[in-house]
């Protein structure tokens, strides 16, 4: 008698379970391939001194960490870290010294020809230097100089031209910057987000922007049926994409880092889905024709892959690269091929 009520209890617990697995639809997966995933040396970028991990899987290596370049223009280059505004860079002549970094400037030139100038000038030219702005514009503080001193004036002139395209080509940086302490420091775990063209242009010398044959190689290696990879705007692959998710046993470490997504009319950025999925570019891009309101309009796409919380699988699809008001952003991830 006991023995057929354990077998009824084993009996009702293998149904449930039965049940349980059939109602979810990522729990019939594949069996994920790790026999040719294994270690690989860590990729220092010279550019900056950013230490990357890494993993070979069959024939490829692919950094284990998402790329986190900072492109010289930031913003205005395609790069942004997440929760930034649109940047646009302005002209370079509108780029202004404030009064205190204008005359730090001309002192320290002024030091450094001292004994090159009348020691009745040099007090006269820090005389103009001090009323620059409060009484006297640039352009006559610098005519009175040049009075006084050509040689100096020259050479001051050059200095404050480079010290302006110093902060022209800093203006990004200090938009990325200002946006980090905002988002609470964004880019040293999740790396940049970049336009497609910002992608390319980031991707260190030896390593490339993944195409989407990069990516097919990448899951099939571990064991994404072939029936299953060239489909499009789909998931893909049940269980690879937990496998490439942080702690998942490929080392591939995939985040979490969302993304600007597009959307049709929205003039300001649209990050969404930080915590919840990661999206990744492909090097490769098509044109299609579009729908609707955009009859007969030609649109450029970009293809891409997505791991997100909800799903075991991956995601291979399109987006479109802008809206004509801003770009898309997506996370990147690096590849070359094993020697």
């Amino acid at each position: 008698m006991l023995k057929l009520k354990l077998h009824k209890l084993t009996g009702m617990l293998l149904c449930c379970l039965a049940i349980v697995a059939c109602n979810d639809e990522d729990s019939v997966g594949i069996t994920v391939n790790l026999s040719q995933v294994k270690p690989a040396a860590d990729f220092t970028d010279v550019r900056d001194g950013h230490v990357y991990k890494c993993i070979q899987v069959g024939d490829q290596i692919w950094m284990a960490e998402n790329l986190a370049y900072f492109l010289p223009q930031g913003g205005a280059d395609g790069c942004y870290t997440y929760g930034q505004e649109l940047f646009e860079m302005p002209a370079e002549d509108e780029v202004e010294l404030s009064d205190e970094q204008w005359k730090e400037i001309a002192y320290a030139k002024l030091e450094e020809m001292s004994d090159q100038i009348d020691p009745l000038y040099r007090d006269f030219i820090k005389m103009y230097i001090d009323m620059k702005s409060p009484y006297y514009s640039e352009d006559t503080v610098l005519g009175y100089i040049k009075d006084l001193s050509p040689e100096y004036h020259d050479k001051l002139i050059a200095a404050l031209d480079e010290a302006k395209a110093d902060v022209y080509l800093g203006l990004g940086r200090e938009a990325m910057l200002a946006a980090e302490e905002e988002n609470g420091g964004y880019y040293p775990t999740y790396g940049f987000l970049y336009s497609l063209d910002g992608a390319r242009a980031a991707v260190p010398d030896g390593w490339r922007l993944p195409t989407d044959a990069d990516w097919m190689k990448l899951e099939a290696t571990l064991g994404m049926p072939l029936a299953e990879l060239e489909s499009m705007n789909s998931w893909r692959g049940k269980g690879v994409g937990d496998c490439l998710k942080a702690g998942g046993g490929s080392g591939f470490e995939a985040l979490f880092g969302g993304c600007d997504a597009y959307e049709s009319s929205t003039p300001t950025m649209l990050y969404i889905k930080k915590s919840e999925c990661g999206y990744f570019w492909c090097d490769a891009e098509q044109t299609i024709e579009g729908q609707g309101d955009d009859s007969g309009v030609l649109i450029e796409e970009g293809v891409v892959r997505q791991v997100a919380i909800y799903s075991s699988a991956v995601w291979r699809g399109t987006t479109r690269l802008t809206n004509n008001f801003r770009p898309v952003l997506y996370s990147v991830r690096c590849v070359k091929d094993a020697n």
